[in-house]
């Protein structure tokens, strides 16, 4: 039968194991890096708010969740192992400077670096990881609500991660769109994937420059 017809029950397991899952790309990072005195607690609080995105695709396509899960997923890991894997190593977050040297390096040279750098415990560490998405996925299951709160619950969470921030920056300080579109994009820069790619495209616009 279609979504439309079929009355599931809301669960609030399914929902605190939807929010671990999506949580855990951004925030497992930024826990490590506040726990070993690296940063403040800010990262932290800006990944657990834009990881909030994710759940308003599986809540309006709640019968497809697992796919939407699968998909995000691959992506969000790929982009925070190599932030993970990172950090593992020099001890500081994703930047562009490792960009510079990756793009200006040759293939003899790349491999040098990752055989000098690469041990046996960042491998453990990126494979630990792994298996933790894993086992969060396993227990990913659809979250159904009412057509009215979904509506609302969704427009909330944009509202609140999009619409405040913006609205803030340009009412209230009078900054441009440009710039309060700047301050949104930092306070999104430790969420996966914002944090890899933003430093990707940072690159590509001094290297055209």
């Amino acid at each position: 039968m279609s979504e439309l017809f079929v009355k599931e029950r809301f669960s609030w397991r399914s929902l605190g194991w939807l929010l671990l899952y999506f949580w855990f790309f951004s925030c497992a990072l930024q826990l490590v890096i506040v726990l070993t005195g690296h940063s403040s607690t800010t990262g932290l609080r800006d990944s657990l708010l834009y990881s909030l995105l994710w759940l308003i695709t599986v809540f309006v396509f709640p019968a497809r969740t697992k796919i939407i899960s699968s998909v995000l997923g691959i992506l969000l890991w790929a982009t925070s192992l190599i932030a993970l894997g990172y950090y593992s190593i020099y001890k500081q977050e994703f930047s562009r400077s490792v960009m510079f040297v990756m793009f200006e390096s040759n293939s003899k040279e790349a491999g040098e670096y990752v055989s000098q750098y690469f041990s046996l415990k960042v491998l453990a560490i990126l494979i630990f990881y792994t298996v933790i998405v894993g086992f969060l996925w396993r227990k990913v299951r659809p979250v159904y609500l009412p057509f009215k709160y979904k509506v609302t619950v969704c427009t909330l969470i944009a509202v609140v991660l999009f619409g405040v921030p913006l609205y803030k920056k340009m009412h209230n300080e009078g900054e441009t769109l440009e710039e309060a579109s700047g301050y949104l994009a930092s306070r999104m820069s430790t969420t996966a994937p914002c944090s890899i790619l933003q430093v990707m495209l940072s690159t590509a616009s001094s290297w055209q420059a």
